[in-house]
């Protein structure tokens, strides 16, 4: 048994991993169609894809044997066959995200993603993380399993609400709901401090553990800190929703991030939203930010049908998104946290 370092050699393998990971669900697996990407990106520091391999003489691990895996960069490829792999990337200098942790059919149950985990532990250390992340999605009970096993604690549960895109590009909206009158801003005008600050006050916050979508890494969650708030300003991506008063307060906010490829049966791309924030019973400020974001995501593409906004799992924010008629997946998904600093290492 063999862990090392990804190739881009081990396409093909991965793609034979991959290729019915989910046999009771009807999503296609991602992790064949972007595994070139991530190896292309790979430098040891910030990002590394590693490959479990065995041959007819492993001797696979039991439950019970000790592991101190050691990541071998010098391999030889001496009729090894690659079984698994995992990636893990930093996002900050101190949060890392491990994620496309897969292990052939075949050689599940034996021990092999375990070592898997172990190993990037150890190389997230090595990239000075002080927390390891990942998520799980809320049916896939044996990786909440694993990685509890593994030292991972829960963390917070999310879900994605879909306002759907206006069908015309559109140049105003109606923010007005009953008798209080909120004013919509986007572009590098928004004051960005007073939304940090209603960010630092707010339940949604706590709700979330000050994490949300992360900016640069697709599928991963990161803490929300000042200068991602200033940046999505400056670049058109933050949408605010103040009161129209002498005091001119927050209301919520929205991040747009990216576009992305949806899973399952929908085939064209839609617009990502990292957080969609308010306070919980606020309803002309949910009414009004879901409309904005709507407008948004319009303007930024005509050809867009559908959005994915990040909100907490909690009835609260829930029904206040149920209120305005928008979509919602039908699922929850599950952040997984490892603390590494004060580990004991063997």
């Amino acid at each position: 048994m063999t862990v090392r370092t990804a190739e881009l050699a081990d396409a093909d393998a991965v793609k034979r991993i991959t290729e019915n990971t989910w046999s009771d669900r009807s999503e296609d697996d991602y992790l064949g169609s972007v595994f070139p990407e991530w190896v292309a990106a790979d430098d040891g520091k910030t990002a590394q894809t590693i490959i479990i391999s065995v041959d007819s003489q492993s001797q696979l691990p039991s439950d019970n044997d000790s592991l101190n895996p050691d990541l071998d960069s010098n391999h030889s490829d001496d009729a090894t066959k690659p079984v698994g792999v995992v990636q893990v990337c930093t996002l900050s200098e101190t949060e890392a995200w491990v994620q496309g942790l897969r292990i052939a059919p075949e050689y599940r149950g034996r021990g092999l993603a375990t070592i898997l985990i172990e190993t990037v532990c150890a190389v997230a250390r090595a990239m000075h993380a002080a927390v390891l992340r990942g998520i799980v999605f809320s049916w896939n009970s044996a990786s909440l399993g694993l990685l509890r096993q593994t030292g991972f604690d829960p963390g917070i549960e999310f879900r994605w609400i879909q306002p759907d895109p206006y069908n015309a590009s559109i140049e105003t909206v109606s923010t007005s709901n009953n008798n209080i009158p909120l004013s919509i801003q986007t572009g590098e005008d928004t004051s960005t401090e007073d939304v940090w600050s209603f960010w630092q006050k707010s339940q949604i916050r706590d709700a979330l553990d000050g994490i949300i979508i992360d900016n640069a890494e697709s599928w991963a969650l990161s803490t929300l800190r000042r200068h991602r708030i200033q940046h999505a300003a400056t670049t058109g991506r933050l949408i605010t929703v103040r009161s129209n008063s002498s005091t001119d307060a927050v209301r919520g906010f929205a991040i747009r991030t990216r576009t992305y490829e949806p899973m399952g049966e929908v085939s064209t791309p839609g617009v990502e939203y990292a957080i969609g924030a308010w306070e919980p019973g606020d309803e002309a400020a949910v009414q009004s930010l879901l409309t904005a974001v709507r407008r948004d995501a319009t303007l930024f593409d005509s050809t867009i049908d559908h959005t994915r906004v990040l909100v907490p799992e909690d009835t609260r924010w829930l029904s206040d998104a149920a209120v305005t008629g928008v979509g919602m997946w039908s699922e929850p998904i599950f952040l997984m946290s490892r603390r590494l600093l004060g580990e004991v290492t063997g």
